[in-house]
């Protein structure tokens, strides 16, 4: 765990913008052992420098600590998918603070921070294709995995069906290794727990 915030710009040399991790904001010590910055206000098809660090040094890979993206196009939103939705939970107690990831082969993924009540919710009106950079409409019977990560450092995921995501019907239970896109049996007596249980 540590702190951890972006230096970032539109040139490799002055990289003069801040933006801190989602939760901590510009608060000192808020220290987590995974991080969610977003960055907004950017320009369509520009190149963006960035750095990762604590304050005290910066993150480095390969032995070089500036990254690079790239943004693209504008594009028309879509209005076919519903937003993803549900609730995440430890111990049957609301989590917040937790960063949830919705990943397809196709699109870049997609990510947002849960709220104190454990509720999280992610549009999909911009899902964006890896290879071409267009929009990519996502089918209802196309196939995602949701990961969430905490500072339990439990693996948590779920493997659901876009149609099962508006809402998600279950709680996603913190340590869950669920696939809810194959048929489960049932039963008469219901859950007590109304959590998403392992499989």
């Amino acid at each position: 765990k540590q702190e951890a915030w972006l230096t970032w710009g539109t040139k490799e040399n002055d990289l003069s913008n801040i933006a801190y991790d989602d939760r901590a904001g510009e608060k000192s010590g808020q220290s987590y052992s995974y991080h969610s910055v977003t960055l907004k206000d950017l320009s369509p098809e520009t190149t963006y420098y960035f750095k990762v660090t604590d304050g005290k040094s910066f993150f480095a890979k390969n032995g070089k600590d500036i990254f690079t993206f790239s943004t693209i196009s504008n594009l028309k939103q879509s209005t076919h998918n519903k937003p993803a939705y549900g609730k995440y939970v430890v111990d049957n107690k609301p989590m917040g603070s937790a960063i949830v990831l919705i990943e397809h082969p196709a699109i870049y993924p997609l990510s947002t921070v849960t709220k104190p009540s454990g509720e999280w919710l992610i549009p999909f009106n911009y899902t964006v294709n890896k290879k071409t950079g267009a929009l990519y409409i996502l089918k209802p019977e196309d196939i995602v995995s949701i990961s969430v990560l905490d500072e339990t450092g439990k693996t948590t995921r779920v493997t659901a069906r876009t149609l099962q995501l508006s809402p998600l019907k279950d709680p996603i239970k913190n340590g869950a290794l669920a696939n809810l896109t194959t048929p489960k049996e049932t039963s008469s007596k219901p859950s007590s727990e109304g959590a998403i249980s392992l499989i």
